[in-house]
């Protein structure tokens, strides 16, 4: 039930594809399709994006997990849709191989560090896409539960109602409520703290978060992923340098945690 957010933890060092056609590798993977075989191993380079050496503490830049850049203005490339993506190395990749995964590709990457002057063939790019984050076919809206969230004077976070199993039937509905179309759930307002007279919309957050699939890896977006508990334990384990795990800020609860509970209180 307890998953976090796994991303790159410094912003120091990142990467960008070379080397090759980048719209044989960004479409495909913007639409959410698999790269092609015949475009692998994936040049990338890795890149002092803080253009600063003497800002590096680490004893190298090749860490277990880095961040795709999207500044273009360092030759960032990374898609902004199409699936979770995570450039890992290979010590993460066989941690990753021993979960139940959904649909995936590790696509082998050539890493090449210009200012070390040093090339690693250890690398993955892990892609698992679609849209796992709000689609129909990923979450099951019906099983989950929500909060409305308002602000307080000193903006304070302050639940203004909940709304059991059944309340959301669907993304479409979802949206309908968030867009103030919905007849039965409506969203109030609250004075921004800072901005007098500036009114801002409730939110509604998820509590719990049901999926139809039993995964120990959920989607994400590009250079974020969702894992298990299990699994942050076997990184941490392992001493996976360069990672970042923020614990969700909701309950994710697979197929079959949803079903233990149903047997738990029959």
């Amino acid at each position: 039930m307890n998953f976090y957010e796994l991303s790159a933890k410094t912003f120091q060092w990142k990467v960008i594809l070379t080397g090759q056609k980048s719209h044989e590798v960004l479409i495909p993977l913007k639409k959410g399709k698999f790269v092609e075989e015949k475009e692998l191993p994936l040049t990338m380079e890795l890149i002092d994006s803080y253009e600063d050496i003497s800002l590096w503490e680490g004893e190298t830049p090749f860490v277990d997990i880095l961040r795709w850049s999207s500044d273009f203005t360092l030759g960032g490339n990374e898609p902004d849709i199409g699936g979770g993506m995570s450039i890992i190395s290979q010590r993460v990749k066989e941690v990753f191989e021993k979960y139940k995964l959904p649909p995936h590709r590790f696509y082998p990457v050539k890493m090449h560090n210009p200012h070390y002057k040093e090339t690693r063939n250890n690398y993955f790019l892990f892609h698992m896409p679609g849209n796992g984050l709000h689609g129909d076919d990923y979450v099951d809206y019906e099983k989950c539960t929500f909060e409305q969230v308002s602000r307080d004077q000193d903006d304070n976070r302050v639940v203004i109602a909940n709304y059991p199993e059944g309340a959301i039937k669907s993304i479409d509905h979802l949206t309908e409520v968030e867009m103030g179309t919905d007849s039965k759930i409506k969203l109030g307002t609250y004075e921004h703290y800072s901005m007098p007279g500036h009114k801002m919309k409730n939110r509604l957050n998820f509590v719990n978060k049901v999926y139809k699939h039993d995964y120990d890896i959920l989607w994400g977006i590009p250079s974020m992923i969702y894992i298990s508990e299990e699994i942050k334990k076997d990184l941490e384990a392992i001493n996976c340098i360069n990672s970042f795990f923020y614990e969700t800020p909701f309950n994710m609860i697979r197929a079959f945690e949803y079903q233990q509970g149903l047997d738990n209180e029959s």
